[in-house]
């Protein structure tokens, strides 16, 4: 997947992560995220176009849970996911971890 199809960057960081959708349950941990969508670091096999409900730990932290979409897969090493559904607590709370500077107030589309 290329950068260039994404609207915010990812940053590199590891969060244990679990997911469930189509009749399957896995650990898993995040390798990077951004606001709008993360890669899944598991053995774990999904399809390109499940959709997921997926919890992430932040260090310190409650989870943080999203509802997203698979976009492709790496066979043996994880998977890309586009969030489609997250509430605003938890958009808050990720983005205070993405960069800790920002203005909560200011909010950007997805």
């Amino acid at each position: 997947m290329t950068d260039e199809k994404r609207k915010h960057d990812r940053v590199a960081l590891v969060m244990e992560a679990s997911w469930e959708g189509s009749g399957t349950k896995s650990v898993a941990r995040t390798t990077d995220i951004s606001l709008t969508g993360c890669f899944i670091d598991t053995l774990g096999q999904v399809g390109v176009g499940d959709v997921l409900n997926l919890r992430f730990t932040p260090p310190g932290g409650d989870y943080i849970a999203v509802e997203g979409k698979v976009m492709y897969q790496q066979n043996g090493v994880g998977f890309g996911v586009r969030f489609t559904r997250m509430a605003d607590a938890d958009r808050r709370r990720l983005e205070s971890i993405l960069n800790p500077e920002a203005d909560p107030s200011k909010s950007s589309d997805y």
